[in-house]
């Protein structure tokens, strides 16, 4: 992925990410940049040209260390148990 939210939602399917920021400096001289540090908030490898990021598809284990995941998870949306839904009606319905 890129710049995308996408990413957060990503993050709990414990699935292999890899950023592409293949026009990071364009995006943040010319576009509106970030609200939170994008090497904090999204600390999974970056890849900037397309050429790396074939080399990087073949070659390797992209997963965050399952530590990291579960930090960001936790300091961003709490904790994660499949019931999200449920959770909003029965504190909607308090």
């Amino acid at each position: 992925t890129d710049y995308s939210s996408i990413y957060y939602d990503y993050l709990l399917l414990n699935k292999e990410i890899i950023l592409f920021p293949c026009d990071y400096e364009k995006y943040m001289l010319e576009d509106r940049g970030f609200i939170h540090d994008y090497g904090t908030a999204m600390p999974s490898k970056k890849i900037f040209s397309f050429n790396d990021l074939l080399i990087q598809l073949v070659s390797e284990n992209n997963k965050l260390e399952q530590g990291l995941r579960n930090k960001l998870i936790m300091d961003n949306w709490g904790t994660y148990n499949g019931k999200a839904s449920k959770n909003i009606l029965d504190n909607l319905c308090k």
